[in-house]
Parts: structure tokens; sequence; C-alpha cells
């Protein structure tokens, strides 16, 4: 019984090949274009994760660099008055 079994699902998948290869069960399967949209939505995805990516490191950076200028200033002021 299981040899008939894995037979029938070497003819299914073999069937589908065919079918597929000819076009006929297309509903089965994504259309192209819907694959071509899916991958540019995700690309767009991934360019917004990484400008926003490198806006938050600007920030980040320009905040560090806002302490330092400030850390710098008190430090040259102490020194001014000593």
């Amino acid at each position: 019984m299981a040899a008939n079994s894995n037979v029938d699902v070497v003819r299914m998948v073999t069937l589908s090949h065919k079918v597929t290869a000819t076009g006929n069960a297309s509903h089965f399967f994504e259309p192209p274009h819907r694959q071509i949209m899916h991958w540019f939505s995700v690309l767009i995805y991934c360019l917004c994760v990484v400008w926003q990516a490198k806006i938050y490191t600007l920030h980040a950076f320009n905040l560090l660099q806002l302490l330092l200028g400030l850390t710098m200033k008190n430090f040259q002021a102490c020194i001014f008055l000593m």
C-alpha cells in the first residue's frame, strides 16, 4: 500500500511540473507581476529602514558632538577661571 502512495505522489509532482510548464494551471501559482511587485516593495522597505538608520545615526552623532563640545567649552572655561 505504501509503494502505491509513493508512486501516486511522484505522479502528482510530475503532473504538476508538466502543468506549470505548459501554463494550464496558472491559478495555482502567483503571476510574475505579483512577484515583481512583492520584491519591489521589499526593496523599498529595506531602503527605508537603511535611510532611517542613517538618520538616527546622524542624530546620535550630532548629539554626541554637541555634548562633547559643551564639555570641552566648560573645561576650557574652568581652566581660564583658574
